[in-house]
C-alpha cells in the first residue's frame, strides 16, 4: 500500500472516533503511555498502547484546533489530548513526557527514537502556532 493510502486508512479511522479530525500531521506506529503518580513518586504504565497520530480539526466547538490520540490496541478508552499552550512537553528520547492543563504529568514511550523525534518536533511548532492564534 502506498503511504497515502494508509493515510487514508488512518484518517478514516480516526473520524469513527472524532469526526471533527481533518488532517494528520504526524503519526508513530507503536507507543505505550505512563503516568507519574505524585503519592508514590514512580511511573505507572497504563492499559494505553497503539498507534499515536498529531491531527488538526476542522471544527473546534471548544476545543483546540490541534491535538494528539494514541488509539489503543489493548482495550477500548483512546486517549485524546488538546495541543495549547498549556501543555509542558520534555524530550528525553525515546521517552516523550508531558504535563497537561490539569497538571498530570505523562510519559509516551515510543518504539522508534525516530518517530518520537518528530512527534516532539511536530508537538512544538503546534504549540507555536496555538500559541500566535491566541495573541
Amino acid at each position: 500500500m502506498l503511504d497515502h493510502e494508509v493515510t487514508e486508512i488512518n484518517l478514516r479511522a480516526l473520524k469513527r472516533h472524532d469526526a471533527t479530525v481533518e488532517n494528520i500531521v504526524e503519526c508513530a506506529n507503536q507507543v505505550a503511555l505512563y503516568k507519574f503518580k505524585e503519592s508514590d513518586g514512580e511511573w505507572k504504565k497504563l492499559d494505553v498502547e497503539g498507534s499515536l497520530f498529531i491531527f488538526t480539526r476542522s471544527k473546534c466547538d471548544g476545543r483546540s484546533k490541534f491535538a494528539f490520540t494514541i488509539i489503543n490496541r489493548i482495550n477500548t478508552t483512546n486517549i485524546f489530548q488538546d495541543i495549547t499552550t498549556s501543555l509542558d512537553l520534555t524530550l528525553e528520547n525515546p521517552y516523550l513526557l508531558y504535563k497537561n492543563s490539569s497538571n498530570e504529568i505523562f510519559c509516551i514511550w515510543f518504539y522508534e527514537p525516530t518517530a518520537c523525534w518528530d512527534c516532539w518536533i511536530k508537538l512544538k511548532q503546534l504549540i507555536s502556532i496555538s500559541d500566535i492564534q491566541l495573541n
